[in-house]
């Protein structure tokens, strides 16, 4: 077993015929929004991949999502097993939790590689019309030379004809943004909040929201709001982002790439700054023209 989550587990595989290492995915499959979950994610990632070989526009482009391999049902046991391919470099959450034991920090250029390549994952998402929806760093997967691969899309949503958002439940709350942590619920002071079951107006501003909080993370090994240490009830932890201002992140860090994260965290999702605006970061254009 190599990651587990309120989806199921992953397990690590080979194939009997190759020798190759898979990632198995094993998901619950036997209510109708378990179903709707998984079969969502089988159809997005298999809709991207055959996007992208298939437009001549991405031939030499990297592919930021996780290959699918394989999708079978077990019907008696209520799973669905998904066969990805096995990204060896782990996950950028790991990535994180090790620079934190061993008293590191992301170098500068590592950090800008590392935006630029998340950056460049999120653009392929958005015009193509899909939202994420579920961006964390543990869903942000990494190969053996530290390419990266966005995997986990059973919260995406693919527009539809010119919508401009989309609805969905089931989230990670510490990457939503402000404008989706105000729920009926909080506005009640309600002492216990369903999140999970709340269902949420997703737009591509939630994306980059989470990509702020994964960035700060990055760079300063913690949220940008909330204090890891400080045991709060749910509801005054949802106030301190709804609320507060974010940390400031470290002052070795370039002033360009602290303001660019900054921007990501804009609590008004209308002024929020966009993917293509992101891509304009010169030093974002640098990165990704090497690759």
């Amino acid at each position: 077993q190599i990651g587990s989550g309120g989806f199921g587990t992953i397990c690590l595989v080979k194939e009997k015929l190759s020798g190759k290492l898979m990632a198995r995915k094993e998901m619950n499959y036997g209510t109708p929004e378990q179903i709707d979950m998984v079969n969502n994610e089988v159809r997005i990632i298999l809709e991207m991949h055959e996007m992208f070989r298939s437009s001549s526009q991405s031939q030499n482009q990297f592919i930021h999502i996780v290959e699918p391999l394989g999708f079978f049902v077990d019907e008696e046991e209520f799973k669905a097993y998904l066969v990805m391919e096995y990204c060896e470099g782990g996950d950028l959450q790991k990535y994180i939790e090790d620079m934190k034991r061993n008293g590191k920090m992301i170098t500068v250029e590592d950090a800008w590689s590392t935006i630029s390549q998340l950056v460049s994952a999120i653009s392929q998402l958005h015009s193509h019309e899909i939202i994420h929806g579920d961006l964390k760093p543990s869903n942000v997967l990494l190969s053996r030379d530290r390419k990266i691969k966005l995997g986990d899309f059973g919260l995406a949503r693919k527009l539809q004809n010119g919508a401009t958002y989309a609805t969905a439940n089931g989230f990670s709350w510490r990457f939503l943004g402000p404008e989706l942590l105000v729920t009926p619920a909080s506005q009640q002071n309600a002492k216990g909040i369903n999140l999970l079951n709340y269902k949420k107006e997703l737009r591509f501003s939630s994306d980059i929201w989470a990509l702020g909080v994964i960035l700060f993370e990055l760079l300063a090994l913690e949220h940008p709001f909330l204090n890891e240490d400080e045991n709060l009830p749910l509801l005054e932890k949802l106030k301190q982002v709804i609320d507060n201002e974010p940390k400031p992140l470290p002052l070795h860090y370039p002033e360009n790439m602290r303001n660019l994260i900054l921007r990501m965290l804009e609590k008004d999702p209308r002024q929020r700054i966009t993917i293509k605006e992101i891509m304009k970061t010169p030093e974002i254009i640098a990165c990704l023209a090497k690759k």
